[in-house]
């Protein structure tokens, strides 16, 4: 493909910061093994299973997969898992501030 085409078929922002979004899901992870995490909203059958999904994401995301970073975007879709899980067990302003770090580092936005 041409410069000029690549150049216009690009996506906009720098591209994913992996590092960084791992730390995020390292955050999330944190959050999902502390205290008492509510997961009726959610779809995970237990804290245990949210746990290994979202240390296998954190694992597929240092190894540069980036259909786990798309897989993790749809855990923070308004009222998706995150969401759900981060309301009800008391820590929704964090969520909001690792979904807006997320978005960043994962290069979907501002």
């Amino acid at each position: 493909m041409h410069g000029f085409l690549k150049r216009i078929l690009a996506p906009t922002g720098t591209g994913p910061e992996f590092e960084k979004v791992a730390a995020i899901v390292a955050e999330i992870i944190g959050h999902l093994s502390a205290g008492r995490a509510d997961f009726t909203y959610s779809s995970f059958p237990s804290k245990n299973q949210a746990i290994a999904t979202f240390m296998s994401l954190e694992g597929r995301i240092r190894e540069h997969d980036t259909s786990a970073l798309n897989e993790l975007r749809t855990y923070f879709l308004p009222t998706g898992d995150l969401q759900e899980i981060a309301i009800s067990s008391g820590w929704s302003r964090k969520y909001l501030k690792l979904a807006s770090n997320f978005e960043k580092a994962a290069g979907l936005g501002a």
